[in-house]
């Protein structure tokens, strides 16, 4: 905890000086709201960057959270709520839709630390499921309160944009091998991209705009997607993304076939295949040389997953899958399959995020996961059934896709528990409860 002072005068500063100034000039200035938005989604892609790990134990980094994470957009929710809390035209609704199972979530995490190894480690984690369920209850109001769908879109576009110059640096300046832009890990930047991938390429598609150069800016931004996908050289990001892509074309062309739409999917189609040809060598590399030790280290850790949430009910603690693993257990008889036995040996974690919350959190922890994830998923469903004959179809839509290669990406690693994606995933549930809203009020 060697920054413990300054952090606390940094975080003391923003919640009692710099906060209260950005509400009196977005109160001010209201014009200066939307801008505060856009900026807030364009620089959601860099999170990871802009924060600070407060009380962290630098001992410890085997966990998916080493501190009580603290970021600039936990002090832009703080600062918006109250700013809409103050609207005398809009009343602030405190329970989106789903909050149910985000409760049901965050209760099966706080019972898991009756086994916590170490609970300052599961109070990390907590504390980030917190924030990040404030965080999605203000965005889902902000849709609101501004009724800001394109905003969002146009947010997230711009920050895609940085990313691509990033990744452009790293890979022709750097020359990284697996490059992974404004993010931390190579599946987490394919899984962020995945997730909006579908969003542009279905505006690209469908849209025909008086202004000819936004159907060419939506058009480079999902291609700045896919080149962000390629050049992780993350197999599953691949899969994925071919998935994705497939799957929005073919509901685009289901919904209404044009001869300047399959030209543009043509057109779209050339750029991947020469963007492919010209990464050859690397791709085809990647997919046939492969890991035997890897794929065995990775069932292995399967059955020690699957033996913590069998010998646990409420799991061996959230943010302690590591923690856990000690040679007194031996959960799945883990130590038996390294070679030497080494009691300190970080043996890494399980990559699934689905049975990394069944070790940390139980079978019922893992039930309570799936719930509040499949809500949204199938309710973007419904409502692209709903929307089927509005503009509004696209989001929906391909947010529904978009969720969907998230959480089958999700069987193969536990990127959802990065912050980055933690946040794009709250961004995509906000959407999603605000349409919901939407829908009902309609009906009602």
């Amino acid at each position: 905890m060697d920054n413990f002072i300054p952090h606390t005068i940094i975080i003391f500063v923003s919640l009692f000086v710099v906060i209260p100034i950005a509400v009196s000039l977005l109160k001010s200035y209201p014009k200066l709201q939307e801008y505060g938005i856009f900026a807030a989604l364009f620089l959601l892609i860099a999170s990871q960057s802009l924060g600070l790990n407060y009380m962290a134990d630098h001992e410890y980094v085997r966990g998916t959270t080493q501190a009580y994470e603290i970021t600039l957009f936990d002090f832009f929710a703080i600062t918006y709520y109250v700013v809409m809390a103050g609207k005398p035209d809009y009343k602030v609704k405190i329970f989106p839709p789903g909050t149910v199972f985000f409760v049901m979530f965050l209760i099966m995490e706080c019972l898991s630390c009756v086994n916590s190894p170490n609970i300052t480690y599961s109070l990390y984690e907590i504390f980030r499921l917190v924030k990040m369920g404030f965080f999605f209850m203000v965005l889902y109001n902000i849709l609101l309160c501004y009724n800001c769908y394109a905003l969002f879109v146009n947010g997230l576009a711009a920050g895609i944009i940085m990313n691509m110059a990033v990744v452009l640096y790293q890979k022709y300046v750097e020359g990284y091998y697996a490059v992974v832009g404004l993010m931390r890990h190579k599946n987490n930047a394919g899984l962020y991209m995945n997730v909006l991938m579908p969003v542009y390429l279905y505006i690209s598609l469908n849209f025909n705009f008086a202004q000819k150069w936004k159907k060419y800016f939506y058009i480079f931004v999902f291609l700045c997607c896919t080149m962000a996908v390629v050049v992780t050289i993350s197999r599953g990001a691949w899969a994925v993304s071919a998935l994705v892509i497939c799957a929005t074309i073919a509901v685009s062309l289901y919904r209404e076939s044009t001869p300047q739409k399959i030209l543009t999917i043509a057109a779209t189609a050339l750029v991947l295949v020469i963007g492919i040809i010209k990464s050859y060598d690397t791709i085809y590399e990647r997919v046939t040389v492969g890991n035997e030790s890897g794929t065995s280290g990775r069932e292995s850790l399967i059955y020690n997953a699957t033996d913590m949430a069998d010998r646990n009910f409420f799991g061996v603690g959230i943010n302690n899958y590591t923690e856990a693993n000690t040679l007194e257990n031996n959960y799945g008889h883990i130590f038996e399959s390294l070679d030497p036995v080494d009691e300190d040996r970080n043996i890494g974690k399980v990559e699934t995020v689905y049975l990394l919350t069944a070790a940390e959190c139980g079978w019922m922890g893992l039930a309570a996961l799936i719930l509040w994830y499949f809500y949204y998923l199938l309710q973007a469903i419904l409502c692209s059934i709903y929307f089927w004959k509005s503009n509004m179809f696209y989001l929906p839509a391909s947010i529904s896709i978009g969720l969907g290669g998230a959480y089958l990406h999700s069987s193969l690693e536990w990127s959802l528990r990065y912050s980055q994606t933690f946040y794009l995933l709250m961004v995509m549930f906000s959407i999603v409860a605000a349409l919901v809203t939407m829908k009902n009020q309609k009906r009602a």
